[in-house]
């Protein structure tokens, strides 16, 4: 809470620095920064004269604040003219940074600043963004990580109908998305994928999401498996939810199905597709109502608002879940739930009350009583062991699984679980931040070491 002029660099740096890797976490609570006045705190840095404290702060803020508020933010400090500067320059410069941040970290600051649909108009508006994007996705030496960042920029954009249409009519644009959904990159193939889906007419989505990649034929359907999945039989009760709810909505999927429903949910579905976004289209398609579980999370994710959308597009009746005490819908998914009635799931209501209340809503809604399920699998409420619920055990399995019980990995083996998942998080996030810790925090030295580390951080013990 420094005045300006005095401001200490070093306390600065440090502090707003770990705010800036918490708040690119998608999986962070952003609600409690918001509770401690960390936005106010970090507002008066906007007018700081210094790059580096104006940038870091534009960047934490884009990502703490929510739909609304960014269109504030945007509107009262010109933040996204001072992005858009920040990030033509470091286009231009050798190592492709601007005032201490990677291109790629700036175009994800323009893409959380796009959550906001007033705000991806005033973002496409500035014409050398979509030249910058469209020359850095044909440039040879662009990386996967700043193709990602430019893909998703460019799906957050054509969420709003003007820009979807302004894009569509940049054939080459379009041409390099079409490219991109083959991608040797699993995640630049599936934000691609994405990203064609909202583009694309609703009419040929579908078709859209089940391209074949060139030189392979499509294999012919398993009897019972994916014969299924092409041409499902019956309709169902689909349950449209963000992976940060994951707990509560197996349990709402359980007892659902324990009543008789007939649920599609996609840990137990997706696996009878070939391609996510098939499984997604053929599971709304295939429904006669959908339970769209909702929460910031669930606002803040372009995969739940492409899957949203869809619902709307194809006019299937939804019932609203509120799965977060206090939350208000804003914005886009505020625009959707309008004065719907909700059920909330949140533990300060009695579970069972709630559940009893959504099966009548159900029930009413579908105009009859559910019938009992013969061979239904039940998927019972539990998850996979993650990083996070780790004990000693799992970590001492993890490491003698992955031959990390040498001296080496001394410091490794010192790692808690809630550690473990973080450095996961930053491997993705910020691979330059990521090996500069296996280096000078885990003591890390040779290729081997690194790429053991590496490897076993992808494959978890589950």
């Amino acid at each position: 809470n420094e005045p300006l002029e005095g401001l200490d660099l070093f306390a600065f740096n440090s502090a707003v620095g770990i705010l800036h890797n918490c708040a690119r976490n998608p999986n962070v609570d952003k609600s409690l920064f918001r509770n401690v006045n960390t936005i106010e705190v970090l507002t008066k840095y906007l007018q700081s004269s210094l790059v580096y404290v104006k940038m870091v702060t534009v960047l934490v803020l884009g990502n703490l604040v929510t739909e609304n508020e960014v269109s504030k933010l945007a509107t009262d400090n010109s933040v996204i003219d001072f992005l858009h500067q920040a990030t033509i320059k470091a286009a231009d410069h050798k190592d492709r940074k601007e005032g201490g941040f990677s291109l790629c970290e700036l175009i994800e600051g323009l893409a959380s600043m796009a959550r906001s649909d007033e705000n991806k108009t005033l973002i496409f508006e500035k014409q050398d963004i979509i030249a910058l994007v469209t020359k850095m996705l044909t440039a040879k030496d662009t990386s996967d990580f700043e193709t990602l960042a430019c893909v998703k920029l460019l799906w957050e954009l054509a969420f709003r109908d003007s820009i979807k249409k302004k894009i569509k009519a940049n054939k080459v644009l379009v041409e390099i998305i079409k490219q991109l959904q083959d991608s040797k990159n699993a995640e630049v193939k599936n934000a691609a994928r994405s990203a064609f889906f909202v583009l694309v007419g609703k009419d040929q989505r579908l078709d859209a999401s089940v391209r074949e990649t060139p030189g392979q034929s499509q294999k012919p359907p398993v009897p019972g498996v994916l014969a299924a999945a092409i041409k499902p039989s019956g309709k169902h009760i689909m349950i449209s939810y963000c992976w940060n709810d994951k707990e509560t909505v197996l349990k709402i999927n359980h007892e659902l199905v324990q009543r008789g429903f007939k649920i599609w949910i996609d840990v137990q579905e997706m696996n009878k597709y070939q391609n996510v976004l098939e499984g997604m289209a053929r599971a709304v398609e295939e429904a006669s109502i959908v339970l769209i579980c909702y929460s910031e999370h669930y606002q803040n994710s372009r995969n739940c608002r492409t899957e949203a959308e869809y619902v709307y597009a194809k006019d299937k009746p939804f019932i609203p879940l509120k799965m977060q005490r206090g939350y208000m819908a804003e914005g886009w998914l505020g625009i959707l739930v309008g004065v719907k009635l909700y059920i909330e799931f949140s533990p300060h209501y009695p579970f069972e009350t709630k559940l009893e209340e959504l099966s009548s809503r159900i029930s009413k809604e579908l105009g009859k009583e559910p019938t009992p399920q013969e061979n239904v699998p039940v998927i019972k409420p539990t998850t996979k062991k993650t990083f996070k619920m780790w004990k000693n055990e799992d970590l001492q399995a993890w490491l003698k699984a992955h031959n990390m019980e040498g001296s080496s990995f001394k410091k490794v083996r010192a790692l808690s679980g809630a550690n473990l998942h973080y450095l996961h998080h930053v491997m993705s996030r910020a691979p330059e931040t990521f090996y500069r810790w296996l280096e000078t925090q885990l003591g890390l030295k040779t290729l081997d070491e690194f790429r053991t580390f590496e490897d076993a951080l992808k494959e978890p013990l589950q």
